[in-house]
């Protein structure tokens, strides 16, 4: 008898703790994470070229880490000699891919994203006043590389070819209208089911790198520009910054009390012979 009344009372007071922990609500964690500096080529921010561009002589699938901004959208192909003038969509301009990875990201595998964006910062405020309809994915990879430039004149579609989430978020930033803002127009629609769909992954592990990448919805030089600042300009300019909120996975305690409980109501299960 005080065998069996010894784990009842265990297990009474195992599920009141486990309750009480579960009623307790689980505070969200907010971090900011700015975009990587991964040496010696400052490599964590890139473009890629989509078509050929005969001014810098640059071949589609091209990919750039080594420009003092990061257009995202499109980029004039040659300027006024191919007919454009900056920023005004033309078909002889460039279409852009833009690559950003964030490293340490101290989320946990199984966390709940309640919140994510990106705070860029703005640059070169000529080319950036039409209107602009991008899409973002993340990369779905438990771990992500820094970006590769090669030679001028090789391919290596090193933002475009990677593995991309199921998701897309679509953003369609307003018009940024100085250089330097940090604003809500220069963020970023809410991307947390990107993040999410990242930090879900088996493999996922709390410090490992995040990479989203953000294009044109159209790729016939029509798409209006943002340009940001990149690791490579001046090193007072904030870079892109990953804002993200949120909710870790059930701590130790919880995981434990639950152990217990389940322990204690199969040994009463035998106990009783059932």
């Amino acid at each position: 008898m005080r065998f069996n009344l010894n784990r009842k009372v265990v297990a009474l007071v195992a599920t009141g703790c486990l309750m009480a922990a579960i009623a307790a609500p689980a505070e969200a964690v907010s971090v900011s994470i700015p975009v990587g500096l991964t040496m010696p080529n400052f490599s964590d921010d890139a473009e890629e070229q989509t078509v050929v561009s005969d001014s810098l002589s640059k071949v589609p699938g091209w990919v750039g880490t080594n420009s003092s901004d990061i257009e995202m959208g499109q980029e004039d192909a040659g300027g006024a000699a191919n007919g454009c003038m900056d920023g005004v969509p033309c078909e002889a301009a460039n279409p852009m891919i833009a690559g950003f990875r964030f490293l340490n990201i101290p989320v946990p595998q199984g966390a709940t994203i309640t919140g994510a964006s990106i705070q860029f910062t703005s640059d070169e405020p000529d080319k950036n006043s039409f209107p602009a309809n991008f899409r973002i994915t993340g990369e779905l990879q438990p771990d992500t590389a820094t970006f590769v430039q090669p030679n001028s004149t090789v391919a290596n579609f090193n933002i475009s070819s990677r593995n991309r989430t199921v998701g897309t978020v679509a953003w369609n930033p307003d018009p940024w209208v100085a250089a330097g803002l940090s604003g809500p127009a220069q963020l970023t629609s809410d991307i947390a089911s990107l993040v999410q769909e990242i930090v879900d992954q088996p493999l996922w592990l709390s410090g490992n790198s995040m990479v989203f990448i953000v294009e044109g919805s159209r790729y016939d030089g029509f798409e209006g520009n943002r340009t940001t600042n990149s690791q490579r300009d001046n090193a007072a300019d904030p870079v892109a910054v990953l804002n993200l909120e949120y909710v870790p996975e059930p701590s130790a305690l919880v995981l434990s009390l639950m152990a217990m409980v389940a322990l204690v109501s199969r040994s009463r299960s035998k106990v009783r012979g059932v």
